[in-house]
């Protein structure tokens, strides 16, 4: 999924801020630099945590924060390419919640220490984005969403009902008409 606009490189000189954008080439280089793959769509991957091997458990969280951060560049790149850096942060999560509690023991080896420190990682990413500010701001925006979405369905489904109920009205006329 794309954002509806494609996110801009920042860079910085002279102490002022412009926005650049940057090639599809150059966002695929830096996500190599950084040992990351890219998919055949363009879509910058990282690895989640049921694709790593199960570990012991304090290896794991150490593995698992350096998982999230590889995350976090992909996501930023991602978000250049126009993809919803919501949607990679949803997929992470959902993937180490996931192995928490549901992670096949072998040999005592399991990936519950990489959910936890992908996961731990998140939430301090979270937290600083909170603490700075921004954090607020986006919330808002999504409960606010969140509101016009639940609004929308609920004035559908009254529709429907009352659709429903109408042909239901019109039919009992019909039969006692007929009848």
């Amino acid at each position: 999924m794309t954002t509806a606009n494609v996110k801009a490189a920042q860079i910085s000189t002279s102490g002022n801020r412009k926005s650049i954008q940057r090639t599809k080439a150059a966002v695929h280089a830096e996500a190599r630099k950084l040992g990351l793959k890219v998919h055949p769509t363009g879509e910058v991957l990282h690895q989640n945590v049921s694709d790593a091997a199960p570990m012991n458990f304090v290896w794991g969280c150490a593995f698992g924060h350096g998982m999230a951060i590889d995350a976090v560049h992909a996501i930023r790149l991602n978000a250049e390419l126009g993809y919803s850096p919501e949607e990679g942060v949803q997929n992470l999560l959902r993937d180490a919640f996931k192995n928490l509690d549901s992670s096949p023991t072998l040999n005592g080896l399991d990936r519950r220490g990489l959910a936890v420190g992908a996961i731990y990682t998140i939430a301090a990413l979270a937290a600083h984005a909170i603490q700075g500010g921004g954090g607020l701001t986006v919330a808002e925006r999504l409960r606010a969403e969140a509101v016009e979405l639940a609004t929308d369905a609920d004035i559908e489904q009254s529709q429907r009902l009352k659709a429903r109920a109408m042909t239901k009205r019109a039919t009992d006329k019909f039969h006692e008409v007929v009848a």
